[in-house]
């Protein structure tokens, strides 16, 4: 599992942790369920942790968001940890390029500290930087198929070539393709086809081929 956006020396933090808690290398090689030779690597930062690890030897009294960002539980820890846990997750889930997160974070963190600066000029400062990043980064997915609705998509590439071989028309592969994810993110909330909003997105987008169009018998 990714867990890109864990901070550098987390495993001398580990080892920190572990050692706090009067625990050996193998006590917490059991309670994250790996072997003494990962528990070996992760302290060494070889090797990064995975959340089930992490969730094992929380167990053991473990500060996992510690051990991830090097900021202790406070009242806030609770809320921190729970949405660390979700964009690891939506990271793995994804398989989103590892170490992009770290970053985008540090800019978030540099764009707030001067917001909070009262003598700087708020109006130079924007978060479109932040929004771009965050854009590049989900770009890297290498698993959106599995959140894509390919019987969906199917049905709607099937309709399309048949409404453009019924009526005749020409419909260049640019159009068509841009036609198709316009489609998709509409039906999809549905999960239905509506043709006359299909034949609409079709006219739209090739209005010279409908112009002198007459309705097929």
């Amino acid at each position: 599992m990714s867990t890109g956006f864990i901070v550098n020396n987390f495993g001398q933090r580990l080892k920190e942790e572990r050692e706090r808690l009067g625990k050996t290398q193998a006590d917490f090689a059991k309670a994250g369920g790996v072997g003494r030779t990962a528990q070996f690597n992760y302290e060494r930062e070889e090797r990064r942790p995975s959340s089930s690890y992490l969730s094992g030897i929380e167990a053991l009294g473990a500060d996992s968001l510690y051990i991830m960002t090097g900021n202790r539980q406070g009242k806030d820890g609770a809320w921190g940890r729970v949405y660390g846990r979700m964009l690891y997750t939506i990271e793995m889930l994804l398989g989103l390029e590892e170490g992009r997160l770290e970053k985008i974070a540090v800019m978030v963190k540099q764009v707030d500290e001067v917001l909070d600066d009262a003598t700087k000029n708020r109006g130079l400062v924007s978060y479109e930087d932040f929004f771009v990043a965050m854009a590049d980064w989900l770009k890297t997915s290498t698993k959106i198929s599995d959140f894509t609705d390919l019987h969906l998509f199917a049905e709607i590439v099937g309709e399309v070539d048949k409404e453009i071989i019924r009526r005749g028309i020409t419909v260049s592969p640019e159009k068509k393709a841009h036609v198709l994810v316009m489609l998709y993110r509409t039906f999809k909330p549905t999960g239905k086809v509506d043709m006359s909003v299909l034949v609409q997105t079709l006219k739209l987008a090739v209005p010279e081929e409908f112009e002198f169009y007459r309705s097929p018998h």
